[in-house]
């Protein structure tokens, strides 16, 4: 059960990335409501040194505090 919470928060995180505008990296994008216990950060990281233009976002889910899961996707402007 808790598997797919994580599964499932990971993948409504990243959608919700998608929804927002694009954001250079380093950056923290805004994240959604979780359960409590449950935690999310959505960060894009520098791809290509000096290339603003696009971004690798990963998504990290924790439960209590210990990462549980991390998505990994490349986005352009």
């Amino acid at each position: 059960d808790i598997q797919s919470k994580v599964e499932n928060i990971a993948r409504s995180q990243m959608e919700y990335m998608f929804s927002l505008p694009y954001l250079e990296p380093p950056s923290d994008y805004p994240t959604i409501s979780v359960p409590q216990g449950y935690g999310v950060t959505c960060q894009a990281q520098e791809y290509v040194v000096g290339d603003p233009n696009i971004a690798k976002v990963v998504v990290t889910v924790s439960v209590g505090g210990t990462p549980q899961l991390a998505l990994e996707t490349l986005r352009a402007k």
